[in-house]
């Protein structure tokens, strides 16, 4: 049994000790205060005791730097020679924040065919759960449902999520219930390791559920509430075993897919491993309650061949149109200021309410930007700045 040390990006020692060939993806990391082992089951958790007990290493008694340097002493660790952990080279793209002033061409993200699968399922293990964002509203108004049937690592990885309140009870739809208390709106997430999902189909099981998750849905229409089911079918063998390895041909992975996504209308997702689970969840979390991206992303520019002239002269209005967190910058004032560096979706909402044009608008002094509700004395000098460059 040996453990390969991880040191994130920036750290200079290790945080987690993952146990080499585990399929769950088991460490020893350190959570609230005191080493704990984490993603093993019941089984591995005892075994990884009983042989670093044999080791004389007791990971109740040490600290995370401790453990390191009794792992190192004893020789039970795995060389990141032997193993290349990609992640101290790839970035998180899913939870990067671009700068306001830096382009998306200064992105150091490689092209994702460069990772192999055993590569993926290496940093999906390093996903940090509690790192997905969420509205206050949503971290307070959020109901999370782990059913007892499926893994206790599970329900304990949900446990990190900024979400405040997540129970372990039975469930009579799905693995994971996530309910608004605000309009009892409900996402269900359907979890399936490779190997079940494929019994599941040739026994019916999967057409069967489907079915109840499509009748369900039709009733929580009728009553005016959304409903959400989506499928997360998990890699196994590290990886090396995903989606299309369920069914023996492409087609009948296409056919299933087909049936439960474009017929049921639920919608298909692979994972590569429990933790990447967790986190999906998490996203898709945010994404049901909120409606919108939580980082905000803006795409387009109508102003960019055209004219100093043309642009101050151009008459537009506000959009009224919900943008799901991508502003695409259109011919309407409220789209054409967001654009701009310095100015937010909220304060681009105010100037367009002001009933003046577009010319007088990039004409407004620093004293007058400030008394715009969201603006303060240093974004008003950005934006000023920022007029002044057209």
């Amino acid at each position: 049994m040996k453990f390969r040390p991880w040191t994130p990006k920036g750290k200079k020692l290790p945080v987690r000790f993952y146990l080499e060939g585990s399929t769950n993806g088991a460490y020893i990391g350190k959570k609230q205060g005191s080493l704990k082992i984490s993603n093993s089951t019941i089984n591995e958790d005892q075994k990884i005791r009983s042989f670093l007990l044999s080791h004389q290493i007791d990971i109740d008694t040490l600290g995370l730097t401790d453990l390191g340097e009794q792992i190192t002493a004893k020789r039970l660790h795995v060389f990141c020679s032997e193993i290349p952990n990609i992640l101290n080279s790839v970035p998180n793209v899913v939870d990067f924040k671009p700068s306001r002033n830096k382009s998306t061409s200064n992105w150091t993200q490689p092209h994702r065919g460069q990772a192999t699968q055993a590569e993926l399922y290496q940093e999906s293990l390093q996903l940090d759960i509690s790192s997905a964002p969420f509205k206050a509203a949503t971290i307070e108004h959020t109901v999370v449902t782990v059913d007892t049937r499926e893994p206790e690592e599970l329900y304990n990885l949900m446990l990190t999520s900024k979400i405040k309140s997540v129970g372990y009870g039975s469930l009579p739809l799905a693995d994971i219930q996530i309910e608004d208390t605000r309009t009892g709106d409900i996402l269900l997430i359907e979890r399936k390791v490779i190997s079940d999902f494929h019994k599941s189909i040739l026994n019916n099981h999967a057409h069967d559920q489907g079915e109840r998750y499509y009748n369900a849905a039709l009733a929580a229409i009728a009553e005016g509430k959304k409903f959400r089911v989506i499928w997360i079918i998990e890699s196994q063998q590290e990886g090396r075993e995903g989606l299309y390895h369920s069914l023996p041909q492409i087609k009948m992975v296409d056919g299933m897919i087909n049936y439960l996504d474009l017929i049921l209308g639920q919608s298909v997702f692979q994972s590569f491993s429990l933790n990447h689970t967790a986190y999906l969840t998490n996203k898709f979390i945010q994404g049901f309650i909120e409606q919108e991206l939580y980082y905000k992303v803006k795409t387009g520019n109508p102003l960019v061949n055209r004219n100093k002239k043309d642009r101050q002269n151009i008459h537009v209005g506000t959009s009224g149109v919900t943008d799901h967190g991508v502003t695409r910058a259109s011919n309407n004032l409220e789209s054409m200021l967001v654009y701009l560096p310095s100015i937010r979706l909220n304060v681009a909402r105010e100037l367009a309410t002001l009933g003046k044009s577009y010319k007088d608008i990039i004409s407004m002094t620093v004293v007058e930007l400030e008394a715009i509700k969201g603006v303060g004395k240093k974004t008003a000098l950005e934006i000023h700045s920022d007029f002044n460059k057209m």
